[in-house]
């Protein structure tokens, strides 16, 4: 079942991968803030707080930063340093950072509660 944010996100990539890409990068935060209980003063800061973790993956670690660096993009559009065209999100760069939110999604809502039950 998706969340309402997801389901938005899914359904505006096709129009803006930006709008997508910043709806991921409010979930991601949402799942650090809601369920995870990292509240830092930037998102590098709550990815390196939940780097901490010793049950995160350092997969899902670095893939998360990478998603970080992506979604920043669609939140905080930067001119290019060859030109002075704004830096915009590609759809594929906004179906990995969708596809990331999944996999943050497993992690979190199903393998971490399943090992509580072992």
């Amino acid at each position: 079942m998706l969340s309402c944010p997801q389901q938005e996100a899914l359904q505006v990539n096709s129009i803006s991968p930006r709008a997508s890409a910043t709806l991921s990068r409010y979930l991601l935060q949402n799942i650090l803030h809601e369920e995870l209980k990292i509240s830092k003063r930037n998102l590098a800061d709550e990815i390196s707080e939940l780097e901490k973790v010793p049950s995160i993956p350092s997969t899902l670690i670095a893939m998360l930063q990478v998603f970080r660096k992506v979604a920043n993009f669609g939140a905080h559009p930067k001119k290019s340093t060859n030109s002075s065209e704004i830096v915009d999100i590609e759809k594929g760069e906004a179906d990995i950072m969708l596809e990331l939110i999944e996999k943050l999604f497993d992690f979190v809502f199903i393998k971490q509660h399943f090992t509580t039950f072992l």
